[in-house]
């Protein structure tokens, strides 16, 4: 009984439910037929607040976007501004350099003209100094050059006598077929040949003391006596210590230095005697070498020791100056030097017998020894012998001084 009264009860609150439900849902249904659905009002707030905000944003980002171009165009002025300060700066800054480059410049000339005053004052005093000892050398090297030729005056004159002297020179031509066959002196032709001797008149002793007695001492000692003619050129016939019978060089320049002649000890020259025609002067290679000056060389050997003139024997000249040559300067053949002795005066009784004629071109002082030598001159009157000298009559006691020495004096 009580199950079929409490299924009543549930039925009736389960009818009472549904007719309840029922009525809310009409209600709803006519709520809703009569307003909006509350969905579509969010709907419509929510798009109302987002176009808000977007338009807020909008607005601000626009005001953003305004601030950054002015500030960008702030910063562009300020940056052309700087630019230009900057060169103005740089400017300022090259003409500050030039400036300075400038004063360093001007600093430095003037320290560099310091300079130069200092060395060419000290340069001034060192050239000052230098031309003090050069001067003193060459009040040396003279005073040395008074004493050699004064010794050689004072021996000269006691060894060979005091006058003119005379040397006569007798060659061998390679093309006489009889050169060897006689030792005759007083004439001046050889069987089967031609002219084989010549004189020379040496200078006075008071002109070229030294040159003379050298050139005599060479002949005292017959050094020259197997020497050569090896060369004609540019107007000079010159003689070397060179053997022409083939013999060895190194025996004849021994024997020279032996005797102190390998050369003068110094270059001696008198403007009064220069190279005229047919002046005999010892070369200026510092060797016994001498040559004979077939033209007026006295402007071209100026300083040359010019120690004498041929006074005869002049077609023997003019045969040893055509003698064939090589390549028109050396001789083809050696023409020898037989012997180189003293004679006496040729324009005197018991001189050479030779052709004589008057030099051309001869220095009036030559000219006028030339003269004075034909007239007998006090105390050159001498016999052959006597003329003729010894070796070893008397020591020598002329200092020998090497040519490189006198010409280190010199300079």
């Amino acid at each position: 009984g009580w199950n079929r009264s409490s299924s009543a009860s549930i039925h009736n609150a389960i009818a009472m439910m549904n007719k309840h439900n029922n009525n809310n849902i009409s209600n709803i249904s006519n709520n809703n037929n009569n307003s909006p659905p509350l969905f579509l009002v969010g709907l419509i707030l929510i798009g109302v607040v987002a176009a808000y905000l977007s338009r807020s944003s909008v607005g601000f980002a626009v005001q953003r976007a305004s601030e950054l171009a002015a500030t960008r165009t702030q910063l562009a002025d300020k940056l052309f501004k700087t630019e230009k300060d900057l060169a103005s700066l740089k400017r300022e800054m090259m003409a500050m350099n030039a400036l300075i480059s400038q004063q360093e410049r001007a600093k430095a000339s003037s320290q560099m003209e310091q300079d130069n005053q200092r060395k060419q004052q000290e340069a001034t005093h060192e050239l000052g100094a230098v031309q003090d000892r050069i001067q003193n050398l060459h009040r040396r090297g003279q005073s040395l050059k008074d004493r050699v030729q004064s010794m050689s005056r004072h021996e000269l004159t006691s060894k060979y006598g005091a006058g003119t002297k005379f040397v006569e020179l007798e060659l061998v031509f390679p093309q006489d077929e009889h050169h060897r066959a006689s030792d005759s002196r007083h004439a001046n032709m050889k069987g089967g040949g031609g002219p084989t001797k010549f004189v020379i008149q040496l200078a006075a002793d008071q002109d070229m003391p030294h040159s003379v007695f050298t050139f005599l001492e060479m002949v005292s000692y017959q050094l020259l006596d197997g020497c050569s003619f090896i060369l004609n050129a540019l107007h000079v016939l010159k003689a070397a210590p060179l053997p022409y019978d083939g013999s060895l060089a190194a025996a004849k320049a021994k024997a020279f230095a032996e005797h102190g002649l390998e050369s003068v000890a110094f270059r001696e020259y008198n403007p009064s005697y220069p190279h005229k025609k047919y002046t005999v002067g010892f070369a200026a290679d510092g060797s016994p070498s001498f040559y004979i000056n077939t033209e007026d060389n006295a402007d071209i050997h100026v300083g040359d020791p010019c120690f004498g003139t041929i006074v005869a024997g002049f077609d023997t000249v003019q045969r040893l100056e055509a003698s064939p040559t090589r390549n028109g300067i050396w001789f083809a053949q050696k023409i020898g030097i037989k012997t180189a002795r003293r004679v006496p005066d040729p324009n005197q009784k018991g001189g050479p017998a030779l052709r004589q004629a008057q030099p051309q071109n001869a220095s009036p002082q030559q000219q006028q020894q030339q003269q004075e030598s034909s007239s007998p001159v006090e105390g050159s009157s001498h016999d052959t012998a006597a003329v003729n000298g010894n070796a070893n009559n008397g020591n020598r006691i002329v200092p020998r001084l090497r040519q490189s020495d006198s010409s280190s004096a010199d300079k």
